[in-house]
């Protein structure tokens, strides 16, 4: 439609003005004059005409090419946005550098039944035992974070825990969210210490798997671990006994309970 009325506008509108001037312009001119002057302007007219519309084609053609390439940016742009986390996630199974904080050893304990339909408000109570902090290979800027966590119900109903997450506050008082990976999709990890000592971490021992589909009982406690990725929080920071960490975690009717330490208190378990 907008090629029609760019030539029409363009093309016909002016030719057909030339041509009637032309023609009472050649009214004055004797009778083999005016049909060479009549031929001349139909001519021009004409070969005006084609002149727009070779235009307009390559300008659509111009056009087209355009949004084909804007739309390439576009993709471009949303694949190196997506491709670092990507890479993140395949590196996740292959930490390079590690440090454990406080104590994680024995065996994980689950006092957990089939999901049951109680939905009376429970009571969660979260403790941090120990961490595996590392920073994976070729990416020393960041850190992973897996953590040894107990999750004990206080109240008198079962209930379940998911919606895990962590905050880290640096000494600068940066606060950074970390991603929380859910530990059994991804299978065992693999850690390798400065010394060359590896740690295999069970997938088995994800926390979530245990508490969002399974019931914690009254009195009862779960144990196990959560895999965090923090963008921008390097090895050092992740170990500086001043940051401060927030894990939180939501009960089965979406009340949120959450516990904050600092590295230090977690180091002295």
């Amino acid at each position: 439609m907008d090629f029609a009325l760019n030539v029409f506008a363009l093309a016909v509108v002016p030719f057909l003005l030339a041509v009637l001037g032309g023609h009472l312009a050649s009214l004055v001119l004797d009778p083999k004059k005016q049909r060479r002057w009549k031929l001349a302007f139909w001519g021009i007219g004409v070969f005006g005409c084609a002149i727009v519309v070779w235009q307009q084609l390559r300008s659509s053609k111009h056009d087209d090419q355009l949004k084909q390439d804007n739309q390439a940016a576009v993709t471009q742009a949303v694949s190196l946005a997506v491709d670092p986390l990507n890479k993140k996630l395949d590196q996740i199974l292959h930490a390079k550098t590690n440090v454990e904080v406080g104590g994680h050893d024995g065996p994980i304990i689950s006092t957990a039944k089939p999901a049951s339909l109680s939905t009376k408000r429970p009571t969660l109570d979260l403790s941090i035992e120990g961490l595996n902090i590392a920073t994976p290979t070729g990416m020393e800027g960041d850190s992973e974070i897996v953590a040894t966590v107990t999750v004990h119900n206080n109240s008198e109903n079962p209930t379940t825990a998911s919606e895990y997450r962590m905050e880290i506050t640096t000494p600068d008082r940066v606060k950074h969210q970390a991603v929380f990976l859910r530990f059994g999709a991804l299978g065992d990890l693999h850690w390798s210490s400065e010394n060359g000592t590896v740690t295999t971490i069970q997938a088995s021992d994800a926390l979530e798997e245990k508490t969002e589909n399974h019931e914690i009982l009254p009195g009862g406690t779960v144990r196990g671990r959560l895999l965090f990725l923090a963008p921008g929080v390097s090895h050092a920071l992740a170990t500086d006994p001043r940051s401060r960490l927030f894990l939180s975690a939501k009960d089965r009717t979406g009340k949120s309970f959450v516990i904050s330490e600092t590295i230090a208190d977690i180091s002295k378990r």
